[in-house]
């Protein structure tokens, strides 16, 4: 994940961002996310269809989302990150645009040539106190 500016970004600016750009923003700086691999696609979609239909039998109120889908975990500094698949069942935490705050659980598929991008990711998720 490289950084693709030094300087701080707030909200505004984020949601200015082209629709097209995969990035996630730790501390208000931006970093540019790989396109996934055919193997985390295949692994993505089984795991997510398996948590559907799951959650769907039971009736339960919670959905699974995929990436990319945001999570906005900070407003100051800026920290926006996008789980591979997460479940949110707390509907009050959801916008047209993203998830307001942690969802319910997340899973984030490490990638073997570059695992240190998404262990980044997960410890978003450990520093707020999950």
């Amino acid at each position: 994940m490289l950084a693709l500016q030094p300087e701080t970004i707030n909200l505004t600016q984020y949601e200015a961002l082209p629709e097209d750009i995969r990035v996630e923003v730790f501390d208000g700086v931006i970093y540019n996310m790989a396109s996934p691999s055919q193997i985390h696609q295949s692994i993505l979609l089984e795991l997510s269809t398996l948590l559907n239909t799951y959650i769907k039998r039971k009736r339960g109120d919670c959905k699974v989302f995929l990436a990319p889908f945001d999570v906005l975990l900070s407003d100051n500094p800026l920290t926006i990150v996008q789980p591979d698949i997460m479940i949110v069942c707390d509907k009050n935490k959801l916008d047209e645009k993203r998830c307001n705050g942690a969802p319910d659980f997340i899973i984030e598929i490490v990638s073997p040539s570059n695992p240190s991008d998404d262990y980044i990711r997960i410890l978003a998720f450990v520093n707020i106190g999950l």
